[in-house]
């Protein structure tokens, strides 16, 4: 038994949580997601990433859940599709956090700088993007040292900038904690997986739920010509997928219909007219 020092991002109080070895020592991927329920650090519930050395990497507030529509997908091809990245290389150096805003930047369609040192770890990040985006989010970006960064500033004038430790910018505020809980989210199923197979295909999916639904309302608004609100969102969900969607979701979906497909969304007059669908 460890004791390990944790502290809330939201009220910043700090307390002492005990921790078996065997809890992680049996994780596959050197990180290992410990829930800490509210009340025994203080009023927040969070859940905290801790690698094999009892070190905190890092920790999500799950105060704020945010569901995540259940679609049955068709996982068989994904078994096949090539593997040229060492995951256990990418939990253990890339922070839950930064995971979350990189899916964010992809979903949005905007263009991101990561900055980081190793240039293995350039390589092995590069190759797990387009595994786990293959066939759905396409965006440029680039992963960079910091002395690259600072010999062409000016050349990433238009780009979010973040390294593992600090969001250095973000000129379109979209990184901001509470824009951000879909993809946590995605990133909190992604990591509490202990089988690494099973947890990309876990990620692959969530992402490829988006692209779906998203694809699926377009086509579903065309066909009727009839404009991309937030009722037809809920109707076409439950008529297509028989599932049903939560505000944070929907709100989640207007941005990345405006943002990477680029379609007129509307916002409806008043909360009432879809509430009940919801």
């Amino acid at each position: 038994m460890e004791k390990v020092k944790i502290e809330c991002p939201i009220c910043l109080k700090s307390g002492v949580i005990d921790v078996t070895h065997r809890v992680i020592n049996n994780s596959t991927r050197g990180i290992t997601a410990v829930t800490v329920q509210s009340n025994i650090i203080c009023p927040h519930s969070v859940v905290v990433y801790i690698d094999k050395h009892f070190t905190v990497r890092d920790c999500f507030v799950t105060d704020f859940t945010v569901e995540l529509p259940m679609i049955e997908l068709d996982t068989s091809t994904e078994y096949g599709l090539k593997k040229n990245f060492d995951l256990y290389l990418i939990t253990i150096n890339i922070t839950a956090h930064t995971l979350s805003y990189i899916l964010r930047c992809r979903f949005l369609n905007k263009k991101f700088i990561f900055i980081d040192e190793s240039e293995i770890l350039q390589t092995h990040l590069s190759g797990f993007l387009d595994y786990i985006f293959n066939n759905t989010f396409k965006l440029d970006n680039s992963i960079i040292s910091m002395s690259q960064y600072r010999k062409n500033k000016s050349g990433y004038k238009d780009a979010i900038i973040f390294n593992n430790v600090n969001v250095i910018r973000d000129k379109f505020s979209i990184l901001k904690e509470k824009r951000v809980r879909v993809e946590e989210m995605m990133v909190q199923k992604f990591l509490a997986e202990s089988n690494p197979d099973s947890s990309l295909i876990i990620l692959k999916n969530e992402i490829y739920k988006v692209f779906l639904i998203a694809e699926s309302i377009i086509n579903h608004s065309v066909k009727k010509n009839n404009p991309i609100n937030r009722k037809l969102i809920v109707d076409h969900l439950l008529e297509k997928f028989s599932v049903g969607v939560s505000n944070a979701y929907l709100d989640f979906l207007f941005s990345v219909l405006k943002e990477n497909f680029k379609v007129d969304v509307f916002e409806t007059s008043t909360v009432s007219e879809f509430m009940n669908f919801v």
